[in-house]
């Protein structure tokens, strides 16, 4: 017997339904040294991952004290968008989610409202995705903070100790957790190994740990069973 009944699936976006965190990080890592700031793939994903685009520069002087000019956010979507157009894919396995998953869906993320729409469009995931989006700007606070995720739960009116997030960064996760929702840890991204993320992610204990989402309907069950 089930203690709770699950009622919202909340997916983080990037690395969760799209694979862009390489090719995002990349450009984040041009845009370092073009101001001849130069640090490694991994302090990158550690700095970057989960985090808003628009506070990249806040973002490296909180994690490694380094000072940059912050980014021209217009002109690093438009060589982003160029790239995605390119070479950007859906995670493997999320539209056959999106088509038979039963529980109501949403998407809460860091990145901005076009760059969800532009992606989704991209990787034609719009034809399969009909839940509501929420992105950067919705609230105030982004992750870690717990702010977003709890703004898609009320306006689900969804109480937030029956929601599940799926999400790749410690960012998202910790934010997860001190919303009182349960968590489910996923490394089917490119970028998993390259960001150290197995070990990240489980030092932070989600409730699971995936590397799949073939593997994400029967975990849900799991957590949610007594």
């Amino acid at each position: 017997m089930k203690e709770k009944m699950p009622s919202l699936v909340i997916f983080d976006f990037d690395g969760v339904v799209v694979d862009s965190e390489v090719i995002s990080v990349e450009l984040l890592l041009k845009y370092l040294s073009s101001h001849g700031v130069e640090i490694t793939v991994a302090d990158a994903y550690d700095v970057f991952l989960g985090k808003q685009i628009s506070k990249a520069d806040a973002s490296l002087y909180d994690v490694m004290g380094i000072n940059v000019p912050p980014l021209d956010e217009a002109s690093f979507k438009a060589e982003l968008f160029e790239r995605f157009r390119a070479e950007l894919s859906p995670i493997d396995g999320i539209e056959e989610i999106f088509r038979t998953l039963s529980l109501p869906t949403c998407i809460a993320s860091s990145s901005s409202p076009d760059r969800i729409d532009a992606s989704l469009h991209i990787t034609g995931l719009d034809q399969t995705f009909a839940g509501q989006r929420f992105g950067a700007g919705t609230v105030n606070r982004g992750k870690p903070a717990p702010d977003l995720f709890l703004h898609a739960a009320a306006y689900h009116d969804v109480r937030p100790d029956c929601c599940v997030v799926v999400e790749d960064s410690p960012a998202g996760l910790t934010a997860a957790k001190a919303a009182g929702m349960k968590s489910i840890g996923f490394l089917g991204g490119s970028h998993a190994k390259l960001a150290g993320l197995e070990s990240k992610l489980a030092a932070l204990q989600p409730d699971r740990i995936i590397s799949s989402m073939a593997e994400l309907p029967a975990v849900i069950d799991s957590i949610f069973a007594a």
